[in-house]
């Protein structure tokens, strides 16, 4: 999955730091986005097979989150937004 789009930091030099992400992809599989919705503890779903056309991502995060995954999950906020056709 090839992601691409812009990044910006806040406050870096304080403890409250952040970064916020605006990203978008091109098509890919079902099967290529199980790792990604299995980091972010996605639920099972009953689908078999989807084309996505494209993904948005919109989020943002605390810096000092990056240096335990655990804290990260817990602390991300943001948005996603899957276009996709051909639902098995």
């Amino acid at each position: 999955i090839i992601i691409e789009g812009e990044a910006m930091a806040s406050n870096l030099t304080t403890e409250n730091a952040g970064i916020a992400l605006n990203l978008k992809s091109d098509g890919f599989s079902w099967k290529e986005l199980q790792p990604a919705l299995q980091f972010f503890g996605t639920p099972e779903t009953p689908l078999k097979s989807v084309d996505v056309n494209q993904l948005l991502l919109k989020t943002e995060l605390p810096l000092n989150s990056l240096s335990n995954i655990e804290t990260l999950k817990q602390q991300i906020t943001g948005r996603l937004e899957i276009k996709t056709q051909n639902i098995v």
